[in-house]
């Protein structure tokens, strides 16, 4: 959790809501009864270099046109909807434990993003977007006079 600390105290993401989605995670009551259908929330690793910071969405199983990805407000916005496979006749199911349903996930950008420039690549079920760091938010080296 302490990687995360740079995130936070940057301003590029809300504390309050990262943490109120990972206790509603944390506990099995808050999960959809019926895996089939219902609300559940992909994982998601933040890293940053010199000049992006990078959100990969953990979406297995999803084509890229179910998801959806907004920038309004100063607020990255990224849905969609995990279709659950037809229940074969005949097959007797005796566990399924894959969620399905629609996401949302949300994220303060704040001013250290220049949104013009945000882009997303898919790959093996891994959404990456690539959020530019605005120029002021670049390091800058300063000279002494």
């Amino acid at each position: 959790m302490a990687y995360l600390k740079s995130y936070f105290d940057n301003g590029l993401f809300n504390l309050a809501d990262e943490l109120d989605r990972v206790l509603v995670q944390s506990y099995p009551a808050n999960r959809t009864a019926n895996p089939v259908a219902g609300q559940w929330t992909p994982k998601v690793d933040l890293s940053e270099d010199q000049t992006n910071y990078y959100v990969a969405f953990e979406i297995p199983g999803m084509p890229k046109d179910a998801v959806k990805i907004q920038v309004e407000n100063g607020l990255l916005k990224v849905s969609g909807e995990k279709k659950a496979p037809e229940m074969k006749e005949g097959l007797t199911y005796h566990r399924s434990e894959r969620l399905y349903g629609n996401f949302e996930r949300t994220f303060k950008l704040g001013d250290r993003i220049n949104v013009e420039k945000i882009n997303a690549a898919f790959q093996d079920g891994i959404l990456t977007i690539t959020l530019p760091k605005a120029e002021k938010a670049m390091p800058r080296e300063i000279k002494i006079s």
